[in-house]
């Protein structure tokens, strides 16, 4: 995803994306990352073991870590589809 917004930005930059362009490609990526974002988060919830990197772990860091995934992933799904919608 990081390519497509860097690549989104760049043309954005240089005249080449429109502005209309421009916010559905940002909006489309906050949706992806939410939804990823959101199965990271109930993953976590459901196992107890969250992986970061290289690093797993697991308890009551695990559980809140997991919670905060998932409302961050919330968000960002809420503001990707609004963000599509207004293009729409």
């Amino acid at each position: 995803m990081l390519p497509i917004v860097g690549g989104g930005t760049i043309s954005f930059g240089m005249r080449g994306l429109s502005t209309d362009h421009f916010a559905a490609t940002v909006a489309g990526a906050l949706l992806f990352w939410g939804v990823i974002d959101v199965w990271d988060g109930t993953a976590g919830l459901k196992t107890d073991i969250d992986r970061v990197k290289k690093q797993v772990r697991q308890g009551a860091a695990v559980r809140k870590m997991s919670i905060a995934k998932s409302i961050f992933g919330l968000s960002s799904i809420v503001l990707g589809a609004l963000g599509l919608l207004m293009l729409a």
